[in-house]
């Protein structure tokens, strides 16, 4: 039954999208990325004059075709960010379908980067050939008429260039469970200089092979990858993926003019831009239509944030110490430290829990009579087993800004005088130490850095008078 539905979808395609259009779609995308990346427009940052003509252009052409607004009257979708003034918007629309609350939702944010000291960053492959091609995209559907079974859904983002706020507006709107599969196109442009790349095909079940068959009919060179992989740079799928949604990242990759003034529209391969819009198209039609692409369960490491998050990773982490004196004017100078060791995350959307254990070596520069803190020098290092255990703020996704505080308890195993290895008793060392600890750091997927500073409560010596370590690190870990 599935193999028999999957030819009826491959036919359905075919009689819609397999003969010539009743319009120039190369002609209209370069018509729309022109008047895109025209001065007046001034580069369209969010936010800005250029980027609210920008989605009254898009809004027009929405409400020309015959799209209807998705959840609003009209077409804008307004949303604020938490460290930025002014009001975005996202321009939606939607083409219903026989199953009003199943979405298949196609997007391409429309913002870039504006001017800088005069030159205007026009952004004509990032991303005016995405919104351009979302743009034809629906007005294909919209021209032959096709009754979808998902509602499609036409998304153009903005804020994608100030931390992808746009997208994540939009996903919090959905429940996981509507969303057949999330389609984003970035940066699709440049099909002449290579290969048309897809991420994100291990997401959806089947989809690799019917990407490919309608690639081949539309003779564009593909790429499948199973899932995002690059931790340094994020699309408008990721909020939908840390949902669990399926996603599908469209893009023919970026060149030197990437965020330069240099991307310009007569840079653009319209032809090649024609192609991956009728291609997606065909594609669209195929995954409306199939029993047979579901949701694989699975998604890229690095959206792999859920709502619940046991993690573990190990780290590194490299400073200095010092002794501090309290109730006195002195500070002990800084000598080295480091640590390596495991550590274990429990995440609730802003929250966390964080623990783990640490080998752990740190030096301090110390009087050699502690009664006299004037005399000469001596280099004193302990070997330390530590565990910390800690709370976690943090911003919401798997990549995010975090902050934690919590204590530590380090054991200490042996101990050096001047390089020489000596016992605890002998330089009169207290066998445990205890203190508070917190930490400023950034997640991007795995990945994470930190400052962490740790203050010590327990007395170093047994006796003498009273002295605490302070500890300040530069950490870098993964989680896996």
């Amino acid at each position: 039954m599935k193999r028999f539905l999957t030819l009826v979808a491959a036919l359905s395609a075919s009689l819609l999208f397999g003969f010539a259009q009743p319009f120039d779609v190369a002609a209209n995308l370069q018509s729309h990325i022109e008047f895109l990346t025209s001065p007046t427009l001034e580069g369209r940052k969010a936010g800005s004059t250029g980027a609210r003509m920008a989605a009254e252009y898009i809004s027009n052409e929405f409400d020309a075709m015959g799209l209807k607004p998705f959840q609003r009257a009209d077409f804008f979708h307004p949303f604020t960010t938490a460290f930025e003034d002014g009001v975005f918007r996202n321009v939606v629309g939607r083409i219903e379908g026989t199953a009003r609350d199943r979405y298949i939702i196609i997007g391409a944010h429309y913002d870039h980067l504006g001017t800088d000291e005069g030159e205007l960053y026009a952004g004509a492959n990032d991303n005016a050939s995405g919104t351009a091609a979302l743009i034809e995209l629906a007005r294909l559907f919209t021209t032959m008429n096709y009754k979808p079974t998902h509602t499609l859904i036409f998304a153009a983002f903005d804020a994608e260039e100030n931390g992808l706020h746009g997208s994540q507006d939009l996903a919090d709107r959905f429940r996981t469970e509507e969303v057949k599969v999330m389609v984003n196109m970035d940066m699709v442009g440049l099909l002449g200089q290579g290969k048309l790349t897809i991420e994100g095909v291990g997401t959806l079940e089947g989809s690799e092979e019917l990407l490919g068959e309608v690639a081949s009919k539309a003779g564009i060179a593909l790429k499948p990858v199973r899932f995002e992989t690059s931790i340094m740079t994020a699309t408008d799928t990721e909020a939908f993926a840390e949902k669990n949604i399926p996603t599908l990242s469209l893009s023919t990759g970026k060149d030197s003019a990437y965020h330069s003034p240099q991307d310009v529209a007569s840079r653009i391969d319209y032809k090649g831009l024609a192609s991956i819009t009728q291609m997606l198209a065909d594609a669209i039609v195929r995954i409306d239509q199939s029993e047979a692409v579901v949701a694989s369960g699975k998604v890229a490491r690095k959206h792999n944030s859920g709502t619940n998050n046991l993690l573990f990773g190990i780290a590194y982490s490299g400073g200095d110490n010092h002794h501090t004196y309290p109730g006195t004017a002195l500070r002990g100078r800084e000598a080295g430290a480091w640590n390596l060791g495991l550590s274990v995350l429990y995440t609730h959307k802003h929250f966390g829990f964080r623990t783990g254990a640490t080998f752990e070596r740190r030096k301090a520069l110390t009087p050699m009579d502690t009664d006299d803190p004037f005399g000469p020098a001596q280099t004193i290092s302990t070997g330390a087993v530590t565990v910390p255990v800690e709370l976690m703020l943090k911003t919401k996704g798997n990549s995010c800004i975090y902050a934690t505080i919590g204590c530590y308890y380090s054991r200490n195993l042996l101990a050096k005088q001047n390089k020489e290895l000596c016992g605890l008793s002998h330089l009169g060392l207290s066998e445990s130490e205890m203190g508070w600890q917190w930490s400023l750091g950034v997640r991007i997927a795995g990945f994470y850095i930190e400052g962490n500073n740790r203050y010590g409560l327990t007395p170093v010596y047994t006796s003498g008078p009273t002295i605490y370590n302070r500890t300040s690190y530069c950490t870098l870990g993964i989680y896996f």
